[in-house]
């Protein structure tokens, strides 16, 4: 043990410091899938930018990463035993939903290279620094990751001593430690992504709802963190460490037509969680695109129904963004009751909401509106207003596309998920207890775990979650047959229920798998 106690799975850190000396600039960084049943070639995929970004400062400081996305990499087991005898260590990047397979690749690195430091990175570990660690997490990452890897890789190269690293958790003496957060980085002065750690020909092909086809598309962010206070997001939490920055409009536009040029694109979505906060900067960037000709390439980017008013977003602004290639924009509506928008700290209203809606139509934009349901103090009252207003912006046009209503998902850390708690939501101790959590492993709780919902309410929710695609996003779905009519039925009774009220004897759902069945009937009776 040295001075400060402080060990690698049961090692001085000074003894694996040594180690790691000789052990070459190899950094492996490993992004789990999300899901127990993940299917490789079937599930949509992002570029990893969760450990792209911090693979890129390790590749500028001179280090070799390599970037092991678990979602397209099925022998990924393969790669990691490649590596890892160079490895300076390992870091694995885990949301909640992906730490049982965070977990589960964290224990095949300790059973192949016990000495390799296993680091944890990303939102699980940034707030429950504790519980990561163990046997399987040497030293959890709290915050933004750029340079912290680069500090850490360069500690490991010399005196091991990684617990005086601002923004590292490590245990000690049998206690976790952690030095304070470091000011977050000026994110103008962070590199551009360098794609070439990873195959970008497995990522860039995305389905367009505008033109129903696959289109060569790159995400790129222009900006972090968000400047509202949703109560059911992690952002809130986080406070300063996701306090709002963004890029000067010259260096995402440089940014952008260096990606166009390079990877002939057809599309660019902005990943940032609110494009349009600075509207000064998004006319800067409409000025670029245009001086530079970039307006042959489309654009998706998030936005907010409190924008559309005079002087922010109205239909003059929207017609300009049209001339600048942008045809899709994305919202958080969540709900159309306003009890549910006060309980969230959504600030805005349902009236926004459908003003924005209909000023989107009038232009023909293609907007996506993303609902929740089943909040810890929803109604089913509010639920049928949430329905009834999607309904209203369902027949404003066909280019509406609706995400949801989703079952309210409890991150861990925000404020509706400390009301879950309240309301007996038992919340994991360990890691491995994250890990064999059902709405951590699959991405979502099952409506037997909605314990701040009546249990006679639950069937409905159930019910709503199956027949909303059916209904309110027709005119994407393809269906023939029998499935087409069962289809139109759906329809007609969930239509029923909206204008009568009507919740009771919710049984449509159970009946899923009568079209198929209908078929194969059908079917051997021709033979």
């Amino acid at each position: 043990m040295n001075d400060n106690g402080l060990l690698i799975n049961g090692l001085p850190a000074s003894i694996i410091a040594v180690k790691n000396a000789s052990a070459g600039h190899t950094v492996i960084l490993v992004n789990p899938h999300y899901h127990r049943n993940w299917r490789y070639g079937q599930e949509t995929i992002a570029f990893p930018v969760n450990i792209l970004a911090p693979a890129t400062m390790l590749a500028n400081a001179g280090y070799t990463p390599v970037v092991i996305d678990t979602c397209v990499d099925s022998d990924y087991k393969e790669t990691i035993r490649k590596h890892i005898s160079n490895a300076l260590f390992a870091g694995i990047s885990a949301m909640t939903p992906q730490a049982p397979h965070a977990l589960e690749i964290a224990r095949f690195i300790r059973q192949i290279s016990p000495n390799t430091p296993i680091v944890w990175g990303g939102i699980h570990p940034t707030l429950y620094p504790d519980t990561c660690l163990n046997p399987f997490c040497d030293a959890a990452v709290m915050g933004e990751a750029d340079e912290t890897v680069v500090t850490l890789a360069d500690t490991l190269r010399s005196t091991g001593q990684i617990e005086l690293i601002p923004g590292l958790a490590v245990e000690r003496d049998g206690k976790v430690v952690s030095s304070p957060l470091k000011q977050l980085p000026d994110f103008q002065s962070l590199p551009w992504m360098d794609y070439s750690l990873v195959d970008v020909e497995k990522y860039i092909f995305t389905w367009s709802l505008q033109e129903l086809r696959k289109v060569r598309v790159m995400s790129v962010q222009s900006a972090r963190g968000c400047p509202w206070h949703c109560a059911f997001c992690i952002n809130t939490t986080l406070n300063n460490s996701r306090r709002y920055r963004c890029r000067s409009a010259d260096d995402l536009l440089d940014e952008i037509e260096t990606l166009v040029n390079r990877y002939d694109l057809e599309m660019i979505i902005f990943s940032d969680e609110e494009f349009f906060a600075d509207r000064q900067r998004v006319e800067a960037i409409l000025d670029g695109i245009q001086s530079r000709g970039l307006n042959h390439i489309r654009f998706n980017a998030t936005c907010r129904v409190n924008h559309f008013r005079d002087g922010y977003i109205d239909s003059t602004f929207l017609k300009r963004l049209k001339q600048c290639g942008f045809v899709n924009l994305v919202f958080g509506f969540e709900s159309g009751s306003t009890q549910c928008l006060e309980i969230i700290r959504k600030e805005i209203t349902v009236e926004q909401g459908l003003h924005a809606a209909k000023l989107l139509s009038v232009e023909g934009f293609m907007a996506v509106w993303g609902f929740i349901m089943a909040i810890p103090g929803e109604t089913p009252d509010d639920l049928m207003k949430t329905l009834r207003v999607m309904d209203k912006i369902r027949k404003m046009g066909n280019q509406n596309y609706f995400i949801g209503p989703q079952i309210f998902r409890p991150y861990p850390g925000s404020e509706l998920y400390r009301k879950a708690l309240e309301a007996g939501l038992e919340e994991p101790k360990s890691l491995e207890a994250w890990a064999s959590e059902n709405f951590t492993g699959e991405g979502w709780i099952g409506s037997d775990e909605l314990l701040w919902i009546q249990p006679e309410n639950r069937a409905f929710i159930e019910y709503v979650n199956y027949i909303a695609p059916i209904y309110y996003n027709r005119q994407f779905l393809k269906s023939s047959g029998f499935k087409a009519v069962y289809h139109a039925f759906l329809r007609m009774l969930f239509a029923f229920r909206l204008t009568t009220n009507y919740r009771k004897v919710a049984f449509e759902h159970t009946l899923k798998s009568l079209p198929e069945k209908l078929y194969q009937r059908v079917s051997k009776v021709k033979q």
